[in-house]
């Protein structure tokens, strides 16, 4: 399958007017392999290589779940517990909804009821705000052409970032992504620890997988990729508040090491690697509530993360889109396999599943 990939992926580049992309392999365990291809910056012929870094978005809140989870592991979070019983910074909006119902667990798996699925980020030349400004709803400044013109590609409020995060929907009745929902757990996880949540996640997760490229802090852009839209424009590197729900900075290889981490090792390493007990990932990987047919099959969400079932076989996937950026990281804990794709472009999408297509049919014997 590799060597097949080393032939089109390039003639895929160009169909889908993409500038390069980054796959690390998983099986038994370890990475096998990581291919690169094309360019981190088109201009500068810069290739793209297994250190580059990329905004992988939405898999950041997958990364943040596990930040949760340790704080249950420690006893200073319930699950079960209302959100509100750990915020004094900010608060939930009044709403016809009972609110003692936006649990922890709900949150996390998306069934809370809470608005906002996502975020566009902020122009480079504007600081960030605080995440209780965020959380209200607050911007910088306004948005630019490429903000503006994907508002209007994917039928977006160009506006909606304004709207404080409120409970819309009855709490526990059905999957309603909320990325909004994640930058509440994110100021949880403050309020709770004291400490910042990009520090945390450094000190409590991020380290001790291994994962030392990679940070929910803005690190020095020459060791990025440049992102691109879908005409090979070069974009700009929105910033965001909302660093639970898309403000992970990561490299291919970092990404493979957490996809990693929730399998068993290929020398009997237990789930967690000892960051989280097995009983958490097992957890973290259980289906919670109905998340809508793609790929022709039926998922659930866990706790951040995407699950289904092929012919008895767990897969367990997260994806990503930010503008400029597209991401996605599965797993197959059963077989010890799994994928990491990073693309710089908003193009991303049919190249990701392109090569997803290709390798699941490999592992899966599809």
């Amino acid at each position: 399958m590799i060597k097949r990939l080393d032939k089109i992926v390039s003639k895929l580049l160009e169909r889908y007017k993409i500038p390069g992309v980054a796959i690390a392999f998983i099986s038994n365990s370890k990475i096998a392999s990581i291919k690169t291809y094309g360019f981190a910056n088109i201009e500068e012929k810069i290739p793209i290589t297994e250190k580059t870094w990329f905004q992988v978005a939405s898999i950041s809140k997958a990364v943040s779940a596990w930040g949760i989870i340790k704080l249950v592991e420690k006893k200073k979070i319930d699950l079960e517990a209302p959100i509100e019983k750990y915020l004094t910074r900010w608060h939930l909006p009044p709403s016809e909804f009972n609110h003692d119902k936006v649990t922890i667990k709900r949150v996390l798996s998306h069934s809370a009821g809470l608005s906002l699925s996502g975020y566009q980020g902020h122009q480079p030349k504007y600081e960030l705000l605080s995440i209780e400004e965020s959380l209200n709803g607050k911007t910088p400044g306004p948005k630019d052409e490429y903000q503006l013109k994907y508002s209007e590609t994917w039928k977006l409020d160009p506006h909606k970032e304004e709207k404080p995060v409120r409970v819309i929907l009855k709490p526990g009745k059905e999957f309603l992504y909320s990325g909004g929902g994640y930058s509440i757990l994110q100021l949880i996880i403050e309020e709770v620890t004291g400490t910042s949540f990009s520090k945390f996640m450094e000190i409590e997760i991020l380290k001790p997988l291994g994962m030392e490229s990679s940070s929910f802090e803005y690190r020095d852009l020459s060791l990025f990729a440049t992102p691109y839209d879908e005409e090979l424009n070069p974009l700009p590197h929105y910033k965001f508040e909302a660093k639970a729900a898309g403000g992970l900075n990561s490299t291919v290889e970092d990404l493979a090491k957490f996809g990693i981490a929730g399998m068993e090792g290929p020398n009997g390493e237990l789930p967690g690697r000892n960051v989280l007990n097995p009983e958490s990932i097992e957890l973290m990987y259980t289906g919670i509530i109905d998340a809508g047919d793609d790929f022709g099959y039926q998922w659930k969400y866990g706790l951040g993360h995407f699950i289904t079932e092929i012919d008895g076989v767990k897969i367990v996937q997260h994806s990503g889109g930010h503008i400029g950026w597209r991401s996605m990281l599965v797993i197959v804990p059963q077989l010890k396999e799994g994928i990491v794709i990073l693309i710089n472009s908003s193009a991303g999408n049919p190249l990701w599943a392109n090569i997803l297509t290709r390798w699941s049919r490999v592992i899966l014997k599809k």
